[in-house]
């Protein structure tokens, strides 16, 4: 939508030229930050665990790893479009990645964590966390909410 409306809507207004302009040169910026900020963690990961060199090797692994799955996504759009031979679970492959994040990932994601708030941080990590005074406590109810009742409703969503 971004390609197709706005590029009309810049054409029709005074200056829309240079506004449009300068909109798609900061959309690139916002694109690239986005990617960055994506790619951060992995190659956090690959230094710290795996004993690359910071911004080396690790830095080229996630990109080249980023090319290959952006690549399948791409061509499940248009070569590989309704070839029986490139679809998983009847999902081309951007359709699958789409499938797997939002009702795999998310929620996994939010369930594991909630447990781990719940229950493996100390009551002294979850204060700093919070921003709550040494002295002052939480509250029970607190607790319990989201020790017990927070995971359960997570795993309905899920299920």
């Amino acid at each position: 939508m971004i390609f197709q409306t706005l590029p009309i809507a810049f054409g029709q207004m005074p200056g829309g030229t240079l506004v449009g302009f300068l909109f798609f040169i900061l959309l690139v910026f916002a694109a690239w930050t986005s990617a960055i900020s994506l790619v951060e963690p992995l190659v956090a990961w690959l230094v710290e665990n795996r004993g690359y060199a910071a911004g080396s090797r690790a830095a080229g692994l996630t990109a080249l790893a980023g090319r290959i799955f952006g690549n399948l996504a791409l061509l499940s759009l248009n070569l590989w479009q309704g070839d029986a031979r490139f679809t998983f679970f009847g999902k081309g492959f951007l359709d699958l990645f789409d499938w797997i994040t939002s009702n795999v990932m998310l929620p996994l994601g939010g369930l594991l964590i909630s447990v781990f708030a719940a229950w493996i941080m100390t009551r002294e990590s979850s204060r700093g966390e919070l921003g709550l005074p040494n002295g002052m406590r939480i509250s029970p109810v607190a607790g319990c909410w989201s020790a017990m009742f927070t995971p359960l409703w997570r795993i309905g969503l899920i299920c």
